[in-house]
Parts: structure tokens; sequence; C-alpha cells
């Protein structure tokens, strides 16, 4: 169950980092907004993905 749980978390926390490192990486000033909405998403989720592994890892 605890494995699992980390599992989920890890994978959190690199789609939410993929998310802001693609955000970074694009060039298009069309994709400003775009990229500013993926940017925040990617923040949420890393975000969230690293609060929870410090909430499981320190119990």
């Amino acid at each position: 169950m605890r494995l699992s749980i980390i599992l989920i978390v890890l994978l959190l926390i690199v789609v939410g980092f993929l998310m802001i490192y693609n955000a970074l990486g694009v060039r298009d000033r069309a994709a400003t907004f775009s990229r500013g909405m993926i940017m925040t998403i990617g923040i949420i989720i890393f975000g969230g993905g690293i609060y929870l592994f410090v909430k499981y890892l320190l119990r």
C-alpha cells in the first residue's frame, strides 16, 4: 500500500516537472498564454506531489 502511494506521488512530481520543463522550452510568441496555463498546472501538480511525498515520508 505504502509503495503504491510513493510511486503515484513520484509520478505526479515527474509529470509536473516535465510540464514545467516543456513550458519553459516553448519559444513561440503565440503560445505565451497556453505556456502560462501549462506552467501553472505543472507547478500545481509538482507542488502537490512534493507536498504528498513529504507528508507520507514524515509520518
